[in-house]
């Protein structure tokens, strides 16, 4: 191999860096698609109050793909603010407020959510949960402040 040449190994590393960036760009969701994604679980989510509650099946008010339990408090406004563009103001607020009752802790307790996983695990997700909750109170009291 010349020394201009690349190695194997680099080309191999170029590639797969390649590969993952188209992978970032295909799975990226429009907002719609993501709107529409939130909408879905919050429904399967609500519709059930009796049956078992997981974790992963909380729906988190986020356009992305793959929301992260962190960065609510930017991605909430910005859902509920794309919605307002495509939904009715109604819908929205109605919305808003299934998405506020989806995070109270009595559904959480009543569903067992909790069981089965450690105190620091609980305790996280509870900080999580309550923090999207207090994120979509204060949009939800700031939009009918407006009215």
């Amino acid at each position: 191999m010349k020394a201009s040449e690349p190695s194997d190994t680099t080309l191999f590393e170029n590639r797969t860096a390649l590969a993952d960036a188209w992978k970032t760009v295909i799975n990226r969701w429009s907002d719609e698609q993501g709107l529409v994604q939130f909408e879905k679980s919050l429904d399967e989510f609500t519709s059930s109050t009796e049956k078992r509650m997981y974790l992963s099946d909380l729906p988190w008010p986020s356009l992305k793909q793959e929301p992260l339990l962190t960065g609510i408090e930017v991605e909430a406004p910005r859902l509920f603010a794309y919605a307002d563009t495509v939904r009715s103001k109604e819908h929205v607020t109605d919305l808003m407020h299934r998405t506020l009752a989806a995070y109270h802790p009595e559904l959480w307790k009543k569903r067992k959510a909790l069981h089965g996983i450690s105190e620091e695990s609980a305790i996280m997700w509870t900080s999580e949960a309550e923090a999207a909750g207090a994120t979509v109170a204060k949009l939800l009291k700031g939009r009918e402040a407006k009215r």
